[in-house]
C-alpha cells in the first residue's frame, strides 16, 4: 500500500471507528496519534475514547497522550469561554451593535459535535463593518493590542481581507479577530454580510449570536476552500461533515 494510502486510512479508520484504534498494534496506533495530533483532532479522539469508556484499555503510552489532549483541550474551551467573556464586558455599552461568534467558539456554544475535544487558537467574532471602528475602540480601551505590522500590511488588512489585524488582551494569549465578512474583498463571491446579521440567532443569557444553521455551514465551506492553512483542511471538513449531521 502506498504511504499516503496507509495515512489516509489509518486517519479515516480513528474518525470513523474511534474505538477500533484500540486493536492496533503499537507501531500503527503511534503513527495514528501522531497523524491525529498533527490534523488537531487528537482532542476529538480523546473525547470519543473517553465517551465510551474505553480510556483505560489504551497502552498507558497512548492512554497519557490523549489524556493530555484531553485536558489541553478543555483548558482553551474555558480560556475562550472567559474570553468571549471579556469581551462581552467590554462591548455592554454597544447594545445595538451586532455581534456573531464564527468558528470554534460558535460550535461550543451550538454544542455542536465538533466542539467535543476542540482545541481552540482564537476567537472570531462578525460585526457590522460599518461598526468595526467603534468595536475595535473599544477593544483597545478594554487592553486588547493589535499586532506590531508595517504600514503596508496594516492597509492591507484593512482595504483588502474581510478582517482586521489581530489583537491579543495584554494580560491573555487568546487571539480575537473581527471580522466583517466571511471573504475577502477579493475573493470572486461576495456574500452579503447584511443577511447573516438578519438571519443570526440570540444565545439565551450573552451577549453574542450565532449564525443560522445553513449559515455556519455554508461558513464552514468558505473557510475550507478559501481558508490558507492546507494542514488545517481534514479538521475543516470534519466540521462540514459534523454539521450537515447534525442539522
Amino acid at each position: 500500500m502506498p504511504a499516503s494510502d496507509s495515512v489516509r486510512a489509518h486517519v479515516t479508520a480513528a474518525l470513523q471507528a474511534p474505538q477500533d484504534v484500540l486493536r492496533l498494534p503499537p507501531a500503527q496506533l503511534d503513527l495514528t496519534l501522531r497523524l491525529m495530533r498533527r490534523a488537531r483532532l487528537l482532542g476529538r479522539l480523546a473525547a470519543a475514547i473517553e465517551q465510551a469508556g474505553l480510556m483505560d484499555r489504551l497502552p498507558t503510552v497512548a492512554a497519557d497522550q490523549l489524556a493530555s489532549a484531553a485536558v489541553v483541550a478543555a483548558e482553551r474551551a474555558r480560556a475562550a469561554r472567559w474570553e468571549l467573556d471579556r469581551l462581552a464586558r467590554a462591548l455592554r455599552d454597544l447594545p445595538d451593535v451586532s455581534v456573531v461568534v464564527l468558528k470554534g467558539c460558535a460550535y461550543q456554544l451550538a454544542g455542536t459535535p465538533n466542539a467535543r475535544g476542540r482545541s481552540f487558537a482564537d476567537v472570531d467574532l462578525l460585526v457590522p463593518e460599518a461598526d468595526l471602528p467603534t468595536v475595535e475602540a473599544r477593544l483597545r480601551a478594554f487592553g486588547w493590542v493589535g499586532k506590531t505590522l508595517t504600514p503596508y500590511d496594516d492597509l492591507y488588512y484593512r482595504r483588502w481581507t474581510h478582517e482586521l489585524p489581530p489583537m491579543t488582551h495584554a494580560e491573555r494569549e487568546v487571539e480575537v479577530d473581527l471580522h466583517h465578512s466571511i471573504l475577502m474583498r477579493t475573493a470572486r463571491l461576495r456574500p452579503a454580510s447584511a443577511l447573516l446579521f438578519d438571519a443570526a440567532r440570540e444565545v439565551p443569557g450573552l451577549r453574542f449570536r450565532l449564525l443560522a444553521p445553513v449559515d455556519m455551514v455554508l461558513h464552514a465551506m468558505v473557510h475550507l476552500f478559501y481558508g490558507g492553512e492546507l494542514a488545517d483542511s481534514l479538521r475543516e471538513l470534519v466540521d462540514i461533515d459534523d454539521l450537515l449531521r447534525h442539522f
